[in-house]
């Protein structure tokens, strides 16, 4: 099995990777009492992969989307043959 892949999104168009009308990330109230641990983040990420991987996920792929968004730093994809299969994945992971 070939190892993950791990990237970002590409920017969107016309908009320099920003998405209009929200603000930045330092500007929004109560922000900087958040601590972003962004190796355990990264971390988390690769051991949800490596769970996925365990229960004989397909197309795994770890997307950093911490610039694009406040709720998550990191988005694990994946797919499976059946539903059964999926339900193992994602109960493997939980």
């Amino acid at each position: 099995m070939s190892a993950p892949k791990i990237g970002r999104p590409s920017s969107l168009s016309g908009s320099g990777g920003r998405r209009a009308g929200l603000p930045d990330r330092e500007t929004v109230p109560g922000a900087d009492l958040v601590a972003r641990d962004a190796a355990g983040a990264l971390e988390l990420g690769r051991r949800i992969v490596d769970l996925a991987a365990d229960k004989k996920a397909a197309d795994i792929v770890l997307i950093g989307i911490a610039e694009l968004t406040t709720v998550a730093d990191y988005l694990v994809i994946c797919s499976g043959s059946s539903e059964r299969q999926l339900g193992a994945i994602a109960d493997g992971i939980v």
